[in-house]
């Protein structure tokens, strides 16, 4: 009977689990967590800080007894995996009391996900001082927030703003500090503003700001910025993540140059019979370059794929597009691809359009302004990214444009995407559609032949 070994307990590890056990039930599939919970939604955590989620036992995917009941997996928690040898097909534990062990595997996939990013000055022994990234970490800044009235917020990304806006819902004053602007990996600038407009009164944005200290004191945290110096009763960490690839490390895995684990079209490490998916890989994303993109969704998908593989299909990765999504102070936000600023890091030259129209016919009530805009590589006419800002639909808008870039649909043929009409939920011409009509009109100035 073949057994295969997954190494970590997260959405990439448990979708594999899943898959593994559909496609066969005579596999033994052993999965090893180093922490005392299974897969959860991290997610999450913001909307449970702010009480949108009602529970910790809400955000749990899955219970303990999925895994072991309906799955039929042989579930290690609290056990961390230490070292793979691959030459014996064995992998080396240590449980939570220090006692060493050994599984065989004849297929070992690694989901060890990510790890914090936490610069030397941030590294404060503070109560009062919350690297948020856990379940833990946000089940105790929840219960600081309960007495405080007022919160920094280190870093503007994603996890960041969320948590920015979780902690003003609840009457908190929120200073967020920021290296350059917030969502600046998601966002071009003049999107960035359009969401700046619907900040509340209770947050504060501090753009190209750096953190040179944190400062415990008596009853308070003081960040020392480059604009001042700022007091709160206590501060959150939200700095990013990188891949956690100490197991790879310590077993001879080779790595990428962005740091994660190296993998080729089908998931397979640089070790025989050894696969990697989720936030701990790096991947080639649509353009052919190389890319970090540590999201829930792609882990889920390449969990499955990798599973498909240890069983011994030939499946591929397909090109990773990295789709953001994300509501923020009443609008969503989407983001497909690069950003102007990453395009033209790579050495592309960038077309760019900005539209902004309506997510239902002019003659309706209440409909809601949309923001597009949309990039494309002049030389070639090729879509580079898509940013998307509204009430609703910004998400399944992004959605779309992330097929058209998985398949390498054209901007000619996606100006004739076929869309629904109604005036209550559908203009005549989607907003996608009529930010890639501008688009196609700017390409067809520059280059009337092509």
């Amino acid at each position: 009977m073949q057994h295969v070994v997954i190494v970590g307990c997260g959405v990439a590890g448990t979708q594999a689990a899943i898959q593994l056990r559909k496609i066969s039930r005579e596999v033994e599939v052993t999965i090893v967590e180093a922490s005392r919970y299974t897969e959860y939604s991290r997610c999450g955590l913001p909307y449970l800080v702010s009480g949108d989620v009602e529970s910790v036992e809400h955000l749990f995917v899955h219970t303990p007894e999925f895994y072991t009941d309906v799955l039929k997996v042989d579930l290690k928690l609290e056990t961390r995996a230490t070292k793979v040898d691959s030459e014996r097909n064995v992998l080396y534990v240590e449980s939570s009391s220090g006692k060493a062990d050994e599984i065989s595997y004849d297929k070992l996939i690694i989901a060890t996900g990510s790890r914090p990013i936490v610069p030397r000055f941030a590294r404060v022994d503070s109560d009062a001082v919350v690297n948020f990234y856990t379940l833990d970490d946000a089940v105790k800044l929840k219960k600081l927030a309960e007495s405080a009235s007022s919160a920094g917020v280190i870093g503007a990304g994603l996890v960041g703003m969320e948590l920015a806006e979780a902690l003003t819902k609840l009457g908190l004053k929120v200073d967020v500090f920021c290296l350059d602007y917030p969502l600046s990996l998601y966002l071009d600038e003049d999107m960035a503003a359009i969401l700046e407009k619907a900040y509340p009164k209770e947050l504060k944005v501090h753009k190209c700001t750096p953190v040179d200290a944190i400062r415990p004191k008596e009853g308070s945290v003081e960040v020392h910025a480059k604009d001042g110096k700022y007091s709160f009763d206590f501060v959150a960490l939200c700095m990013g993540a990188r891949p956690n690839t100490a197991l790879a490390e310590a077993s001879g895995i080779e790595l990428g140059s962005l740091g994660g684990i190296s993998v080729n079209e089908m998931l397979e490490t640089s070790k025989r019979d050894v696969y990697a998916a989720g936030d701990c890989i790096e991947v080639v994303d649509f353009l052919g370059s190389k890319a970090l993109l540590m999201l829930g969704s792609v882990a889920a998908r390449q969990g499955l794929l990798a599973a498909e593989n240890a069983l011994g299909m030939q499946k591929e990765i397909p090109p990773q597009i990295g789709v953001k999504v994300t509501q923020l102070f009443g609008y969503e936000v989407a983001s497909v691809g690069n950003t102007t600023a990453e395009a033209k890091r790579k050495g592309l030259s960038v077309v760019s359009t900005k539209v902004a129209t309506y997510d239902a016919a002019e003659c309706m009530k209440d409909k809601q302004k949309v923001w597009v805009k949309l990039l494309a590589d002049k030389a070639t006419g090729r879509t580079l990214g898509l940013q998307i800002i509204g009430r609703r639909g910004a998400a399944q808008r992004a959605n779309v444009v992330s097929l058209a870039l998985q398949k390498g649909i054209s901007l000619q043929d996606l100006e004739l995407l076929e869309t629904g009409y109604a005036p209550p939920i559908s203009p005549l011409w989607d907003p996608l559609v009529v930010a890639v009509k501008s688009i196609n009109i700017k390409l067809r100035r520059l280059f009337p032949t092509r």
